[in-house]
């Protein structure tokens, strides 16, 4: 039983990998080094931490654990993890450093200190929210006063504990203190550069076994490695980011249904308005990803929009409705030409299925708006995968070759030139171009008279 567990953990852990390999897989451990110098405020990460659970509070824990050296003592800045209701004060407050940087940290933590833990200004504070940094080397943070909280090999850990519901967190560097002696906040007076490795995990660090599809991920790509796994399996999608594949297949899928609306290879083999189709093609693949490279340099990480909540995003979902509008427009003019009662049958299945494939993208989107930014991904990316998964199945059933052949034209222009070599070389056939050779003077008159007598009976 634990070698067959074991095998499992082994291939579980494989499949992971190739996954991440094609998705840039979403585990998060963070390095770098940060110069308090040149910017008070270092953004490391948003992270979405699952909900605990009260019987294994330990095991489902969200964790931040790693290490912060610096060529100074501590005191030269400060590591908050907060939730997003005081992230937001920190974040907006932050260009103020530009003009009075010990006003700039007063604004960004007046909300913070209020229930952030300090040992000598606010011993009775709730949250565990700050770290000195940097960490002494080879020795715990100042602000670790409990060595078994701390994951082994690592100068701090943070223990993230939400039992009403999953929410995000952020993680952050900034160049501000707690002043002790005035338990005011104020800049930091040592210009330090500091080197970190922090991890960002779900569950118990400690712990002997982990699920792989949970412990690595942030909350809201929780579950969704399972659907990268099925386009792996049935799209193929190796050796290019998932997104720009996506893109890529969701226009030359288009392409095909446009051809097929005009009546392609079912009523006529030669297109009209060609240059206009392969614009539209071209315009709405260039949108898609455009709207995929927006969003990796352009959309800030810490608001919660999605991808349709951008400027590309709308004009690709228009140029999605326009699509459909001209794709309808197409199917009615090739069926009022169109009177094979089999090819009608066709249209009429084909365009109630593409219609719905057309419009779900544009519903779900403005769902999507109503959802809450943690299941919002998952819910866009199991539609998204779901519709076309189903929609390339309908298809496919389409267009089977024993289905097909109904209606398509190619079906019907058979080669049939080697048939017609073999029944000219059959013996029964009589006119044959060769048969000449018969007609061949014997040495006999008369028997050549009689021979072709003989052939002309």
């Amino acid at each position: 039983m634990y070698h067959r567990k074991h095998i499992h953990a082994k291939i579980t852990f494989l499949l992971v990998i190739l996954v991440c390999i094609v998705t840039s897989c979403y585990g998060l451990h963070i390095s770098g080094e940060w110069r308090t110098k040149d910017n008070f405020f270092n953004f490391l990460a948003k992270f979405g931490f699952q909900k605990t659970s009260p019987g294994e509070r330990v095991l489902t824990e969200g964790y931040i654990f790693g290490n912060v050296t610096g060529d100074n003592g501590s005191g030269a800045g400060t590591l908050a993890l907060l939730p997003r209701q005081f992230f937001l004060d920190l974040y907006k407050y932050r260009r103020r450093a530009a003009l009075d940087p010990n006003l700039a940290c007063r604004l960004m933590f007046q909300e913070v200190q209020k229930e952030a833990y300090d040992a000598r200004c606010h011993d009775s504070g709730p949250e565990d929210f700050l770290r000195r940094v940097p960490c002494p080397k080879n020795q715990l943070c100042p602000d670790e006063d409990n060595p078994t909280h701390v994951v082994s090999g690592t100068q701090l850990t943070y223990a993230v504990q939400d039992i009403n519901s999953p929410r995000f967190w952020y993680l952050s560097f900034v160049a501000c203190v707690w002043n002790s002696s005035t338990c005011t906040w104020q800049r930091s007076n040592h210009n330090a550069s500091l080197q970190y490795q922090l991890t960002l995990v779900n569950g118990d660090p400690g712990a002997a076994d982990h699920n792989p599809f949970e412990y690595q991920f942030s909350f809201d790509k929780q579950d969704t490695v399972e659907i990268y796994l099925v386009c792996v399996v049935f799209y193929g999608c190796i050796l290019v980011p998932l997104q720009v594949y996506a893109a890529c297949r969701q226009s030359l899928f288009m392409m095909l249904l446009l051809l097929l609306a005009k009546g392609w290879a079912i009523t006529r083999m030669m297109l009209t308005r060609r240059l206009l189709l392969f614009a539209l093609w071209g315009l709405y693949s260039i949108l898609i990803l455009t709207l995929y490279f927006w969003n990796m340099t352009e959309v800030d990480v810490v608001q919660d929009i999605d991808e349709y909540q951008t400027w590309p995003g709308w004009l690709t979902l228009g140029l999605r409705v326009l699509i459909m509008v001209w794709f309808l427009g197409e199917l009615r003019h090739t069926m009022t030409y169109e009177h094979n009662t089999n090819k009608l049958n066709f249209f009429l299945h084909f365009g109630a299925a593409t219609l719905v494939w057309f419009i779900y993208l544009p519903v779900v989107a403005l769902i999507a708006l109503q959802v809450s930014p943690l299941w919002r991904y998952k819910l866009l990316l199991g539609f998204t995968y779901s519709a076309d998964l189903l929609a390339h199945s309908v298809m496919t059933y389409l267009l089977w070759p024993d289905r097909s052949e109904q209606y398509l034209l190619l079906a019907y222009e058979a080669d049939l030139s080697s048939e017609l070599e073999e029944f000219n070389e059959a013996p029964h056939v009589l006119n044959h171009p060769k048969d000449t050779t018969l007609l061949t003077p014997l040495c006999d008159t008369e028997s050549n008279h009689s021979t072709l007598l003989k052939i002309n009976t």
